[in-house]
């Protein structure tokens, strides 16, 4: 079935008195625009105008902003431009959407770059080209002749990732009284290409420099392994790989780090990735060099190869750097600006004006980008074992050829026998009809067959209910195709949750994980508050931690005082404190995980006790809401009493063989003292009220 295309028209009163020029544009005009863009782009979007959600721009003239911004709750946004003297149509996607705020300062940049040469026009009364308008007329009434906007050649983005500059790309940066740097924007463009060709596999040479507030740095490349299966194109949970990388590539261009931003240059690239990273070609190209029709062929002669381009541009804030990984038409470019995701899509590369003023000289990029074909890409033979819980696998061909005939290799996922089953999600697959990558959930090709696919058709995701996945990968030797790329996780089942109430006098415990390791991402506490207890060990019968993020803390729960903190590679010593309670707290993080620990504690109390059996117990304590009185044998008949510490008594009763409970809620909190007295007979116990 054929889709049309629905035009809003805007319908205008002419106030001039309320314009600035006869070429503003009005909100209700760019809202159309937008939406028209947006259906015009994917015609399965639904409803009207009025549903787009309007992102307020920075800088902007409040009577006549230069730049509209609106996101479309089902998915994309699209950036107007405030005058008609400009391409109506600055950036859009049909996925994701703008932040309202906390901007990315290349998206943030870029587009006050936009609101800038908009001002320009209209303080020059710049006049609109011929093909401006008919892209105007075209959004708002489709009345010209042909879609301007219709692209007969278009490069889908294909960069594999989504990073960002913190979180967890940030892990490995030096850090000062704020926290860790930022990885910086230079850094983040060029390690999204190198995990996007995965290459290299190690690095070469090694490069110091010191770094203002944070001292030397230092990286071995040449020492360096770097680990594409133990990374992610879109990482939900630390990934110490990806942080290695983020970081290596600062050093590489003399990162000048900072916690509210760090910078390079981008000219510095070119030697960085040749010289540290094993590239065969990187190179540095100014716009200054060219006019606006060159400079964005050359940028699609690296496209069309799908050779992603670290492009850059400066403003009052400085330069900023992201990267291009695709085109549509002869003006949109595709960006990752290296913020998660956010803003990324098909943005106007020149001049909105070409009779302006050439506000994007100072552009640049690094482009050429590709590894030696003497050793890239690696191809696929043999068989690997990968141990860690998460990781990537690809066919070995690399993003842009095809893999290779007659190939025959296989991965072992084994981390151990903590996972009870694996999520694989595939990112990429185009096999050939009678190529196939399997799935076996055990350790060989002997074991269950979970899964097989061939084809194009990327699966939604699935589970291999097994501690163990093989993966084999064959091809025939007539035809090839791109390849594969998934993405898995292990599931390790939590083995301790909560918190949980010890009150025996002596008793152990563990971390719940029993002859497995422990779980990923736990918080657990156990309170050890036997009644009437006055000093309290805690003893360690074992102990291994993963790493240095996973931690048992033990802590006088009276006092809050920590009283032991215990990390990988630690030996606990016993732990003994003069309280009544003791809690044992233990967390893991998302990734490495070990054996966890097992305690055994024990308890002294000062419970008074007569040889003829006249005693109490008193419990909880401290107590909070009520206090429990066990009597002993033979306290039929005495009195319970109980009182503050200024003498004030604030309960009597008798005892008559049955447990007591009074209720705390009218008392302060503090110290009392609880008796039992018959005669010459007394039994006191000293009790916190919280």
């Amino acid at each position: 079935m054929k889709k049309s295309v629905v035009f809003f028209l805007a319908v205008f009163a002419i106030l001039s008195s309320l314009q600035i020029n006869a070429q503003t544009v009005s909100e209700k005009t760019a809202r159309n625009a937008a939406f028209n863009m947006l259906i015009m782009k994917n015609p399965a979007f639904s409803g009207t105008p009025e549903i787009l959600e309007s992102v307020a721009v920075p800088g902007t003239t409040t009577s006549a902003p230069e730049v509209f911004i609106y996101n479309n709750p089902q998915g994309g946004f699209a950036i107007i431009s405030g005058d008609k003297a400009a391409s109506p149509v600055i950036g859009y996607s049909t996925t994701g959407s703008i932040p309202s705020s906390s901007w990315n300062a290349n998206f943030a940049e870029w587009i006050q770059d936009a609101v800038d040469q908009i001002k320009f026009y209209r303080q020059n009364t710049t006049k609109s080209t011929n093909n401006i308008d008919e892209e105007w007329d075209y959004l708002l009434t489709g009345n010209s002749t042909s879609n301007p906007f219709h692209s007969t050649k278009a490069i889908l983005p294909f960069l594999r990732s989504m990073w960002g500059q913190d979180g967890v790309y940030n892990d490995m940066c030096p850090e000062d009284g704020n926290g860790e740097a930022l990885v910086g924007c230079v850094a983040t463009a060029m390690a999204q290409i190198i995990y996007y060709y995965q290459f290299p596999e190690t690095g070469y040479g090694s490069h110091s420099y010191n770094a203002y507030g944070y001292g030397t740095q230092s990286v071995n490349f040449a020492a360096s392994t770097y680990n594409y299966n133990e990374m992610a194109g879109d990482p939900q949970f630390p990934m110490p790989e990806i942080a290695e990388l983020s970081y290596h590539c600062g050093v590489a261009v003399d990162m000048s780090y900072g916690y509210d931003g760090s910078g390079a240059y981008t000219w510095d690239v070119p030697d960085a990735l040749t010289t540290y990273f094993r590239y065969a070609s990187a190179n540095y190209r100014s716009r200054m060099s060219y006019n606006s029709t060159t400079w964005a062929t050359l940028m699609r002669t690296n496209l069309d190869l799908y050779r992603p381009v670290l492009y850059s541009g400066s403003g009052s804030s400085g330069g900023h750097a992201f990267v291009m990984d695709g085109y549509e038409g002869t003006n949109y470019f595709h960006f990752d600006w290296g913020w998660d995701g956010y803003a990324n899509g098909y943005f106007y590369l020149t001049a909105l004006n070409p009779a302006g003023s050439e506000f994007n000289d100072d552009h640049q990029c690094v482009e050429s980008i590709y590894p030696p074909t003497a050793s890239y890409p690696y191809g696929c033979t043999g068989s690997k074992t990968f141990t860690s819980t998460f990781g990537t696998i690809e066919d070995g061909s690399g993003p842009i050829d095809n893999y290779e005939a007659n190939s025959n290799c296989s991965w072992l996922i084994s981390p151990g026998p903590q996972c009870d089953y694996f999520k694989i999600t595939f990112e990429e697959l185009d096999l050939a009809t009678d190529d196939s990558v399997k799935f076996y959930a055990g350790p060989d090709a002997s074991s269950p067959l979970a899964a097989a696919f061939s084809g194009s058709t990327i699966p939604t995701y699935f589970n291999v209910n097994s501690s163990q996945v093989f993966i084999q990968f064959v091809s025939n030797s007539t035809s090839q195709s791109k390849g594969f790329l998934f993405n898995y996780v292990g599931h390790i089942p939590v083995g301790c949750t909560g918190i949980v109430s010890l009150t025996n006098p002596t008793d152990t415990f563990d971390d719940g994980s029993g002859t497995n390791t422990y779980g990923n991402s736990c918080f657990c506490r156990w309170n050890i508050q036997p009644p009437g207890a006055t000093s309290i060990t805690v003893n360690f019968i074992s102990f291994e931690m993963g790493d240095e993020y996973d931690y048992v803390r033990v802590i006088d729960a009276i006092s809050s005082d920590v009283l032991a903190e215990y990390y990988k590679g630690d030996n606990p010593t016993s732990v003994t404190a003069a309280t009544s309670k003791v809690t044992v707290m233990f967390q893991s993080n998302t990734s490495v995980v070990a054996n966890g620990f097992t305690v055994v504690y024990s308890t002294t109390t000062d419970i008074e006790e007569h040889p003829d059996g006249f005693s109490m117990l008193v419990y909880p304590n401290p107590a909070t809401d009520v206090l429990h009185i066990v009597p002993g044998s033979n306290t039929e008949g005495a009195s319970v009493v109980m009182f503050d510490f200024s003498g004030r008594c604030v309960y009597n009763s008798v005892a008559d063989g049955n447990s007591i409970m009074i209720p705390l809620s009218g008392l302060s909190s503090g110290l009392y003292n609880v008796g039992l007295i018959s005669g010459d007979r007394t039994v006191w116990q000293k009790v916190v009220v919280e």
